[in-house]
């Protein structure tokens, strides 16, 4: 397959031009809409999420553990950049917000950001899907943490989608990940003109990954030509996940099993404790000793937009995430013809797995478990904790990459023109 064919043509939104950051953030500013702006134009450079666990984990975790692990609990370490090296703080390529077909489950609105390389120069096609708490903004705190643009130098365009009920995504009550997301997914890529794409997920938005390759749909499921999953859960049962042989998964999984009306509320009071924690009582000048390249004023900004978009909706989006994610009632059946087993063994596409030896929140046995499910997956054990993406994000994006390359020698797959 061509790849004019594989990226389809680049969005009428996409005006940003050159590699000035400051210029990208301006041009993209002129071409976004105000009618599209409940994106948010407080945000300075439009980055967060995937940082956003970093930090905000980083500081809340112990509270996050006395509600029995609500959200994530991590465990974050050392240096991962030169200070020497910074770089000019990412910014995205485009916002929009994207009307969707009404539907049960799948929200009217999503917010979606774009990052890395422009599409028509891009080589691959990414969408990535952050844990808890995320935001559509989160791709660029990756190439920050790094202390440099980790996508564009691998010609990666990556598509970042709020889920439903967190930024600016439209909250769906009926919301389900297995059944709705892959759908969102592909009218996304329906409305950017983007044909085929990979899919990557971290910690609880491995899932949303799984979701993504397992579709019943061919038409939607083929459209994947590859995934990754960094320290993700997957289907909580059969992965060994909720077992009272790991305490805290355990927990997470009892907690997240209540109706959302009650967890909705705790999450939004401690991520905003989280926010109190690190912007009001000096949090984030010990985790800045840490992470020196996001020490500057537009790393906080962006780093406080994800916690509002993580607990927007008075934490109800936040809530539907983890119970679909991390509660054994939302499971797949081990036992039914529909079981966790039957359907990753029948996913076709190549799979990388990234796990970390020393991850206090994701045991080893789930990832050891979906490699010998998943036929075409390899696992890498890396000497790292929950925040192993964050210190090793170019290795495990070349990966990718690799496997990227390897499905685009593979004869094209049927997917709609």
């Amino acid at each position: 397959m061509s790849r004019k064919s594989e990226l389809g043509t680049p969005p009428q939104t996409y005006k940003a031009q050159g590699d000035d950051a400051t210029s990208r953030r301006q041009e993209a500013t002129r071409n976004t809409k105000k009618s599209d702006t409940d994106v948010h134009e407080s945000l300075i450079p439009p980055n967060t999420a995937g940082g956003s666990r970093t930090w905000y984990t980083a500081g809340v975790a112990a509270v996050l553990a006395l509600v029995g692990g609500c959200a994530v609990k991590q465990t974050f370490e050392g240096n991962l950049t030169n200070p020497e090296a910074r770089m000019a703080f990412p910014a995205p390529l485009a916002r929009s917000i994207l009307n969707l077909a009404v539907k049960q489950g799948i929200p009217s609105q999503v917010k979606v950001t774009q990052w890395g390389t422009q599409l028509s120069d891009a080589r691959h096609v990414l969408f990535y899907f952050g844990g808890m708490p995320t935001s559509a903004e989160e791709p660029a705190l990756h190439s920050a943490a790094a202390g440099s643009d980790v996508y564009a130098a691998r010609r990666i365009h990556v598509v970042c989608i709020d889920k439903p009920g967190m930024g600016s995504s439209k909250l769906s009550y009926f919301f389900s990940v297995r059944r709705d997301w892959p759908s969102i997914v592909s009218a996304v890529a329906d409305q950017l003109k983007i044909q085929q794409y990979g899919v990557f997920g971290i910690s609880n938005g491995g899932p949303y990954v799984m979701a993504c390759l397992t579709h019943p749909e061919p038409a939607i499921r083929n459209r994947v030509k590859a995934g990754c999953m960094v320290v993700g859960t997957s289907d909580v049962w059969a992965s060994g996940y909720f077992s009272w042989r790991n305490p805290s998964c355990f927990a997470e999984g009892i907690y997240n099993s209540l109706p959302v009306a009650v967890t909705g509320p705790l999450n939004y009071l401690l991520i905003n404790f989280g926010r109190l924690y690190l912007f009001g009582l000096g949090g984030y000048k010990s985790l800045a000793k840490s992470f020196p390249n996001i020490d500057s004023d537009d790393a906080k900004r962006v780093l406080d937009q994800v916690l509002k978009d993580g607990s927007a909706n008075a934490g109800l989006g936040s809530a539907i995430d983890c119970q679909q994610g991390l509660s054994p009632l939302y499971a797949r059946s081990t036992t039914s013809a529909d079981s966790a087993e039957t359907a990753y063994s029948q996913i076709s596409v190549p799979v990388s797995l990234w796990y970390g030896t020393t991850d206090s929140t994701v045991p080893m046995a789930t990832a050891e478990w979906l490699q010998r499910t998943i036929p075409n997956s390899t696992l890498n054990k890396v000497e790292a904790g929950h925040g192993l993406y964050f210190s090793h994000a170019e290795k495990v994006l070349d990966d990718f990459v690799a496997k990227m390359e390897a499905a685009r020698a593979d004869p094209p797959s049927s997917v709609p023109a």
